[in-house]
């Protein structure tokens, strides 16, 4: 994991090795425009745990199994070289008594060093996997990833991490625990449950009294019980009478290898009833009502590590900059463009309630909308939001992505009627109308005009109300803004908002 000055040369491989619990992850990724593609993905079954809580010694079964497959990882790593490769181990080899056999076989095998990684690195690294992907900053939450050896537990707001902590419990070895040979029980269940509720009075108060606002969940064993529900309730998040009604459907089966759950491959099977154990004692001990699932977990944040640390300033400023220069975009437009995006904000700021936070957002869309055009000019702001959502956008979440999309795709031309209409309320959500509508004054009026454009122009913006003030001067300067401007009055009839243009003679 050594790499000159820090810096991740453009088109490198990058490779990510988790060994868990349950089972053994390599992803190889192309790291271009300040993100990491992924070009190949394994994941073996390795079962490391396995019988492992007897005596905290890896089976020699166990170790056949985990050297297999670091066999299958060296030949492609043989075959396909990489400029970097970081491998981690977590829970089973923290505490095997025998895992200096395992990992020096290991590395011997893959040629790469394997580091033994604590539990906190381990939550630290969940945490921003998750941040990466979707988490957003204005917001304090609690990430939960329950693996096969453990389960780790982290609050935090933005990269402002508040506590974590790494709880042994774990799907992998409370299945060999309550459920052996594959047998379901109601006793064995309960047992799972209150075993996972003893550890989690440990953080139970500490957790409450972070005041986290929302709740996410990441790895195989959440994604698998998320699956199951958003399959049979068509819901993208957990709620805990979701967590009841698969309790009570496996139940009915008196063999592990009998459950018949939407969604969920044979291999999850085994660890199912074991995990659920765990999340429906997480949920009764932290309070938790409701939980969103994060694609984001250990091996992203791994990648995220390697992101940080191979820059100097903001990751998505730098995304922004490499998306600008491999792109092409136009500097000059670019530069106009955001010189009446930040006039008009700063007038609508205050009667429309928005921030910093919104500010970036709609400057980012606006310096990475014509992206498009590279591709072509045609439709160039839909190759936009294609490029937007197809390109894995370090420093950004999802959510900011999605949003960002929303900008680009309606900076121009026709504009999706839902997105002004009065259904878009909700607090959380309602600015993003508040920024279309600036981000379509502000490319009118960037549109033909000089280099170094003045702001010649004065804006109101009311509560549904845009008001634009000019002279006739202005008009005979700038017919192309102008008639820009009458269109978009003409658009806005069939919105709740309205564009009034004043004239006056001076």
């Amino acid at each position: 994991m050594t790499y000159k000055n820090n810096i991740i040369p453009t088109n490198s491989i990058v490779t990510i090795i988790d060994l868990g619990s349950n089972s053994f992850h390599m992803i190889v990724n192309k790291y271009e425009l300040n993100s990491f593609k992924v070009i190949a993905r394994f994941m073996r079954n390795v079962k490391l745990a396995e019988n492992f809580s007897n005596n905290n010694l890896l089976s020699q079964e166990a170790i056949a199994r985990g050297l297999q497959c670091i066999r299958e990882f060296a030949q492609y790593l043989k075959n396909n070289p990489a400029n970097i490769v970081y491998a981690v181990a977590t829970n089973t080899l923290r505490k095997a008594l025998n895992s200096d056999l395992f990992l020096s076989e290991a590395e011997a095998i893959l040629q790469y060093p394997i580091k033994i990684i604590s539990g906190e690195e381990e939550a630290k690294l969940i945490y921003w996997g998750g941040f990466n992907s979707q988490l957003q900053e204005n917001f304090r939450r609690l990430v939960i990833d329950i693996g096969g050896g453990s389960t780790e537990y982290i609050v935090g707001a933005g990269l402002d991490i508040k506590f974590l902590t790494s709880l042994q419990l774990g799907c992998v070895v409370f299945r060999d625990r309550y459920f052996g040979n594959n047998k379901l029980s109601k006793a064995g269940f309960q047992s799972a449950y209150y075993a996972a509720r003893v550890q989690l009075d440990k953080i139970e108060k500490q957790v409450k009294n972070s005041k986290w606002e929302q709740v996410f969940g990441s790895s195989g064993t959440i994604r698998s019980i998320y699956n199951a529900v958003k399959s049979t309730n068509k819901r993208h998040y957990i709620i805990y009478d979701d967590l009841i009604h698969l309790k009570n459907k496996i139940l009915h089966r008196s063999n592990i290898n009998d459950i018949n759950i939407p969604k969920l491959p044979p291999k999850k099977r085994s660890t199912f009833p074991s995990g659920l154990a765990i999340l429906l004692a997480t949920f009764d001990a932290l309070g938790i009502t409701h939980m969103e699932f994060s694609e984001g977990a250990l091996r992203e944040g791994m990648l995220y590590e390697l992101s940080m640390h191979s820059h100097n300033y903001e990751t998505n400023e730098c995304t922004i900059r490499e998306l600008e220069s491999r792109y092409k975009v136009d500097a000059s437009y670019t530069k106009n463009f955001l010189a009446n995006i930040d006039y008009c904000f700063s007038i609508a700021r205050n009667n429309w309630g928005l921030t910093d936070a919104h500010l970036f957002l709609i400057k980012t869309a606006a310096r990475l909308c014509r992206i498009g055009i590279y591709m072509s000019y045609m439709n160039y702001h839909h190759h936009s939001v294609y490029l937007i959502n197809n390109i894995n956008m370090f420093g950004f979440s999802n959510e900011q992505k999605k949003y960002l999309a929303v900008l680009i795709k309606n900076h121009i031309y026709n504009i999706s009627k839902y997105i002004l209409s009065e259904a878009v309320d909700d607090p959380e959500t309602s600015y993003i109308k508040y920024l279309i509508l600036i981000i379509r004054i502000a490319n009118i009026l960037t549109i033909g005009r000089q280099k170094n454009q003045q702001i010649d122009y004065n804006v109101d913006f009311y509560d549904k109300t845009m008001m634009f003030y000019c002279n006739q001067q202005w008009i005979n300067d700038n017919p192309i803004n102008y008639e820009g401007l009458i269109e978009e009055a003409k658009l806005l009839k069939k919105t709740p908002y309205s564009l009034i243009i004043n004239v006056s003679d001076d």
